[in-house]
């Protein structure tokens, strides 16, 4: 492996038009990225953090990091 460079597994969701829909906390055992895309708003919780979610957010949620969401619209 080169000096400098990290290599890590990473998931990539985008989510859009989930409206009214809960994810039940969970895990990973890679990080995941998610990019909340138009018709998508709501809320996630964040190991333990809660933090309002709208179109053009992303978020990065660490490698077994408990994370949920609820969908508001």
């Amino acid at each position: 492996m080169t000096k400098g460079w990290v290599l890590m597994e990473i998931v990539f969701s985008v989510r859009s038009e989930r409206s009214k829909e809960t994810i039940a906390p969970h895990t990973h055992n890679c990080h995941e990225i998610v990019f909340y895309a138009q018709g998508c708003s709501g809320e996630t919780v964040i190991d333990g953090c809660c933090y309002q979610f709208h179109p053009g957010c992303i978020s990065v949620n660490p490698a077994g990091v408990n994370h949920s969401e609820v969908h508001t619209g």
